[in-house]
């Protein structure tokens, strides 16, 4: 019986070894899994984040100002007129890459035009005038519409774009001097600002292009863009037969290029 006993007894602590020997190596193997799948987890975690931080964010609808000068001259004549443009955007974003962008802006363009020679007869005899260093300011409403397509290079977003443009004139100034030639002797007089708002058309169609970079999140959610544009004339501005342009029988048109920072959502 006392050796029944002692085998039985030895058994009992063999199972019971054997049980926790077992349950240890468990826990060490769930342990190990635990500690692997964080790990992949930190690793995935890691990445996503990294990844993120180099993907470019797509917004479906911002808006913006715009502020900008530009360099305009008249088709047919030598010569560069600067001014200033201001104003505000829109975008909508088609895709993920292609946006719609609409734009109100206070437009300043212009050129510089030829001298002009005209002989007049007085109770006093005949006279000449010669109107000389001309130059043209329109002030206008400008409603550009593009297309834009972006090409995103890490978190900045390079775009190129195109569309067309409405341009309603409000205010056309002419900047000349005047030289009188009377009996021999000439005077000439500083440079006079005339309105020439009835010689030039209300509204003109052109096209416009653009090349600019889109930087996100410089002042918190707001993105900054520096953008290159060429607006193309499409029309004749010239209103009045009077003009030199059209007694010759030939359309002026106004190209400008504009150089613009827009700080926009």
């Amino acid at each position: 019986m006392g050796k029944l006993t002692i085998i039985t007894s030895l058994l009992l602590l063999t199972f019971f070894h054997a049980n926790a020997q077992t349950e240890a190596n468990d826990s060490e193997t769930t342990t190990q899994t635990v500690s692997s799948s964080e790990g992949q987890i930190d690793d995935a975690g890691t990445s996503e984040s990294t990844s993120g931080e180099d993907e470019y964010v797509y917004s479906k609808f911002g808006y913006g100002i715009t502020l900008g000068g530009t360099a305009s001259t008249f088709d047919l004549y030598s010569g560069t007129r600067y001014g200033l443009t201001l104003g505000a955007y829109g975008t909508y974003s088609i895709f993920d890459k292609l946006n719609v962008r609409a734009e109100v802006l206070y437009f300043q363009n212009g050129g510089n035009k030829p001298d002009v020679t005209r002989t007049f007869e007085s109770s006093s005899g005949q006279f000449t005038q010669r109107v000389h260093d001309r130059s043209v300011r329109l002030q206008n409403i400008l409603v550009p519409v593009m297309l834009t397509y972006e090409l995103p290079v890490g978190n900045l977003a390079p775009y190129v774009g195109a569309g067309g443009t409405y341009q309603f004139n409000f205010a056309a100034h002419e900047l000349a001097k005047r030289t009188y030639a009377v009996d021999g002797g000439t005077s000439t007089s500083p440079t006079q600002s005339q309105n020439v708002y009835d010689e030039y058309q209300r509204s003109t169609f052109g096209l416009i292009f653009s090349l600019g970079v889109k930087i996100p999140e410089v002042i918190n959610d707001y993105s900054l863009r520096i953008e290159g544009r060429y607006n193309l004339g499409m029309q004749d501005i010239n209103a009045s037969v009077l003009n030199v342009e059209a007694q010759a029988g030939k359309e002026l048109r106004s190209n400008s290029f504009m150089l613009t920072i827009s700080l926009g959502y």
